[in-house]
């Protein structure tokens, strides 16, 4: 295989939660900090969900206050999630995301 027909998806080692035999399924076309794909089990044929975090971090070293703060975001994101999805409006929350998309369009700049 050449270095242009290389896969470039994401495959987790991953258990089954069925028969919790170890898959590696393929993941493409994320494009979100939270994602959620369905996916079959290749030896039960069973159907499971797989949630996909992907963050970046400077620090090479993780601490655990470090690894609680990316549970505590995947937790904020799944809730975000679950209220678009219902069509929950909650203002607070709506207030903070756009005041940071202001914010990070104007790059910190003040006229």
């Amino acid at each position: 295989m050449s270095t242009l027909e290389e896969s470039y998806n994401f495959m987790p080692a991953v258990k089954c939660p069925y028969c919790g035999k170890l898959a590696h399924p393929q993941i493409s076309g994320w494009g979100g900090e939270l994602s959620t794909r369905t996916k079959y089990c290749r030896y039960c044929g069973q159907q499971y969900r797989l949630v996909v975090y992907a963050t970046t971090d400077t620090e090479i070293q993780s601490t655990t206050a470090q690894v609680n703060s990316y549970l505590d975001r995947i937790d904020y994101l799944k809730q975000r999630i679950r209220e678009k999805l219902n069509k929950v409006n909650n203002r607070c929350a709506e207030f903070a995301e756009e005041f940071l998309r202001v914010e990070m369009s104007v790059g910190g700049k003040q006229n």
